[in-house]
């Protein structure tokens, strides 16, 4: 099936919603919250601060695993076999180290945004996610 406009603009709003939830460049208004005041994981150290950042982690990969599971699902197993199973974890794997490079480019290509503009960036993103919503409604 094609992809129609409201696929692009849903695929569009969810991957600048994982990118924020990710915490990456210009969005990371977590990091920046620990320069304002003290951060969320200032308190922590040692084994607590390994299993938080963990959790952290463990919260990105699946945000990006549901994206490419939903938007990108090439690659993914067809049967139950150990073999299709290896192959589609594999798929999988390639596809999450692609996001992470792209992830990674785009973070070091821009720097952070000032707290006042990450309202605006966010609105244009909500907008991107109600214009899909009414484009699907339309079946355009």
């Amino acid at each position: 099936t094609p992809f129609y406009t409201s696929v692009w603009l849903g695929m569009l709003a969810y991957a600048f919603g994982t990118f924020a939830e990710m915490g990456k460049l210009p969005l990371d208004v977590g990091e920046a919250e620990q320069e304002l005041q003290e951060g969320t994981l200032s308190e922590y150290s040692g084994s607590s601060l390994a299993l938080m950042k963990w959790g952290l982690y463990l919260k990105q990969l699946t945000l990006v695993g549901l994206f490419l599971s939903v938007f990108l699902p090439f690659g993914s197993a067809n049967e139950w076999s150990v073999f299709s199973g290896l192959i589609a974890a594999a798929v999988f794997l390639i596809k999450a180290v692609v996001f992470y490079t792209l992830a990674a480019i785009l973070e070091n290509s821009m720097a952070r945004l000032r707290f006042m503009r990450i309202s605006t960036v966010t609105w244009a993103a909500l907008g991107a996610a109600v214009l899909s919503f009414v484009f699907y409604l339309a079946n355009v």
